[in-house]
């Protein structure tokens, strides 16, 4: 599969999970959270949202045609800033859902992949 394709996948993925998520939190979950869970929660989802349109966005300047260097750097800043979302975002929510605590351990990590 094709990077450009799988950066377009992935970040209609964090848009909709995103979503998803933002809804849960504020139509069911507020009551049942602690406070500190609920702001790092946000935090999450912030990111999540605003990461997401940035992805599909270098994934259609990375399908536009013709060959430049630029390309691969689309690819490497595409690939970096998805894998740091999901290592970020997902560890916060798997550390809040399902109390993993090696979840919230790998969440420094993915904010270190989406700064580079």
């Amino acid at each position: 599969m094709k990077v450009e394709v799988m950066m377009l996948f992935f970040g209609g993925f964090l848009g909709f999970s995103a979503i998803l998520l933002e809804a849960y939190m504020r139509h069911g979950l507020q009551a049942d959270i602690a406070v500190e869970n609920l702001d790092a929660l946000k935090v999450a989802i912030h990111y999540s949202q605003v990461n997401a349109v940035l992805i599909v966005v270098l994934g259609i300047f990375a399908l536009q045609k013709g060959e430049s260097f630029s390309k691969s750097v689309l690819h490497w800043t595409g690939m970096l800033l998805t894998t740091g979302t999901f290592l970020f975002c997902f560890g916060i929510y798997f550390s809040i859902f399902y109390s993993i605590e090696f979840a919230s351990k790998i969440t420094p990590a993915g904010g270190i992949l989406m700064i580079s």
